[in-house]
């Protein structure tokens, strides 16, 4: 699972930049991004980055003034990592 998920405000605005550390699963194929608008979810799926060595992404698709709550999940095919720690930031 991948770890040290941080997400913060990023310009130009409205955006946000999450950045995270790599998992430790080799045969990881990438990272799915999840979002919500409250502490402890629920998420929705925004994103799949690959490869499994992608270890950022920049949410452009929010709203000034909101304040979003997001993980990370490593997955190879069918299979899915449990949530990263959860951050959160208002663009």
């Amino acid at each position: 699972m991948p770890t040290g998920l941080t997400a913060a405000a990023g310009a130009p605005a409205p955006r946000i930049n999450l950045s995270w550390t790599a998992t430790v699963d080799t045969y990881a194929s990438g990272y799915r991004i999840l979002r919500g608008t409250a502490t402890g979810g629920p998420y929705t799926q925004i994103a799949e980055v690959t490869p499994r060595t992608t270890t950022s992404y920049t949410d452009t698709t929010v709203t000034g003034g909101t304040t979003y709550f997001y993980v990370v999940r490593s997955f190879y095919q069918s299979w899915e990592s449990a949530n990263s720690n959860e951050a959160s930031a208002t663009p």
